[in-house]
């Protein structure tokens, strides 16, 4: 049976969060015995090696552009996210790190209005306001500390999400394969001072996971750029919860650890404001079209 480019999309997608779960598995098995900069390099590097055969194929005239720049600032907006990131994974518990990372894309609505142009409503301030209300239960300040891994994570959101509003200023003149290949090339670079300082020759089984992580780290920029290119908005946002699922069973199989109701219902807001938000500026974007 032949799938329809939306169900296949819809799988890629799928594909691209199980694999974030996996990754953030194999970083927190990985950092007993690797500094976290280390870790970081490894993942940039080894999934910029898959693209060498691309590379290779279609030779140097298809990776040509005129916005070196702003590829530069990405990758360094990537590594100082995932730098992050991985450091919240050390410090709290997994579907917490996850949950408090969905605020990226409350965190991406607000720069849009600065970076993008993107003009408010009032559906952008409750999706703002939905956000806000999700991370104080998932984090429940006088309840629990605030922890530093709560903070990183947070931190690390909004770099994520600086990164959403780049790459859409790259999508206006750039392609998709183009964008994942200057990505992973100068984040490599980048990283690859702090990982080398950091350096522990991996041993044995370990680079059985590094593989893993490269092979997760090419293969996501892939399946993203196939999935966006056709599906909506309002459809991708929804699907980023299933994450959440995945992280769960991988902490509570490898890792022991629980998500607790606080962490889930704080989740479910933060995505519902997106969903609200997303849902309203998909109908105000249709509705002029439909009109002409």
């Amino acid at each position: 049976m032949k799938l329809s480019l939306a169900t296949l999309s819809i799988i890629l997608f799928l594909y691209v969060m199980l694999s974030n779960a996996m990754v953030i598995g194999i970083v927190r098995h990985l950092m007993v015995d690797f500094h976290i900069f280390q870790l970081v390099f490894f993942q940039f590097f080894l999934g910029f090696l898959g693209f060498v055969p691309w590379l290779l194929k279609h030779g140097t005239s298809t990776i040509k552009t005129t916005r070196l720049k702003l590829y530069g600032l990405r990758a360094v907006l990537e590594f100082t996210a995932f730098s992050l990131s991985f450091l919240a994974i050390s410090l709290i518990p997994l579907p917490m790190h996850t949950s408090l990372l969905f605020t990226m894309s409350i965190f991406g609505t607000v720069i849009a209005i600065f970076i993008l142009r993107e003009r408010p409503t009032i559906h952008t301030f409750a999706c703002i306001a939905a956000g806000f209300i999700g991370v104080l239960i998932i984090t429940r300040p006088g309840v629990q500390a605030f922890s530093p891994g709560m903070i990183y994570a947070l931190l690390a959101a909004i770099g994520f999400a600086f990164c959403g509003n780049v790459i859409k200023l790259l999508t206006r003149t750039e392609s998709s394969y183009m964008i994942a290949f200057y990505m992973l090339l100068m984040s490599s670079l980048i990283a690859a001072p702090f990982g080398l300082y950091h350096w522990v020759m991996p041993e044995g089984v370990h680079w059985l996971w590094l593989l893993l992580l490269g092979v997760l780290s090419y293969t996501q920029q892939i399946a993203i750029a196939k999935a966006l290119s056709s599906l909506p908005y309002t459809t991708v946002i929804p699907l980023n919860f299933a994450q959440l699922v995945f992280v769960s069973v991988i902490s509570y199989i490898f890792f022991a650890e629980l998500v607790d109701v606080w962490t889930l219902a704080g989740a479910a807001i933060i995505i519902a404001g997106t969903l609200y938000n997303a849902y309203h500026t998909s109908r105000i974007t249709i509705q002029p079209q439909a009109i002409v």
